[in-house]
């Protein structure tokens, strides 16, 4: 297996992948991220976007999307979008290689802080992840949309 950043090669296998993620289903009308958002996440020089790959394939990928734009601040965030493995490759260490791996860039990138979302209607896998890693629960939201 290797890490390796995601290229805009490898686009339409990703967003098959995350399609299929069901924890990634935030919004009641849309199943995934929009197709050239998720595009631009993978080719701007800013986020890390960084993918597990084994024979070929890709069987896990984690997004840290970094919004601080005002570089002036003494903080600086990053959020983990997304970090998901195959089912068939859950519980091996995949996730963890992908989350140092990310924040060994993140911190060459000058990130001092990260936070992440975890959908509390899983199976709470993503919960035990951050917790394992020293993340400390915060406030919890409802999040509610519509399409217009």
């Amino acid at each position: 297996m290797i890490i390796r950043a995601a290229t805009e090669d490898d686009f339409e296998q990703l967003f098959s992948f995350g399609s299929m993620i069901v924890e990634f289903r935030v919004s009641a009308d849309e199943s995934f991220m929009d197709r050239d958002e998720f595009l631009l996440r993978i080719t701007n020089n800013e986020d890390v976007f960084l993918l597990a790959e084994l024979d070929s394939r890709i069987i896990g990928f984690i997004l840290f999307g970094i919004n601080d734009k005002d570089r002036l601040l003494k903080n600086k965030y990053a959020c983990l979008v997304y970090l998901v493995v195959d089912a068939d490759y859950r519980r091996k260490g995949i996730a963890g290689k992908l989350y140092d791996t990310a924040l060994g860039l993140l911190h060459k990138k000058g990130i001092t802080h990260i936070y992440s979302w975890a959908n509390v209607e899983c199976d709470n896998s993503m919960i035990r992840f951050l917790t394992k890693r020293k993340f400390a629960k915060g406030h919890q939201y409802m999040w509610m949309d519509r399409k217009i």
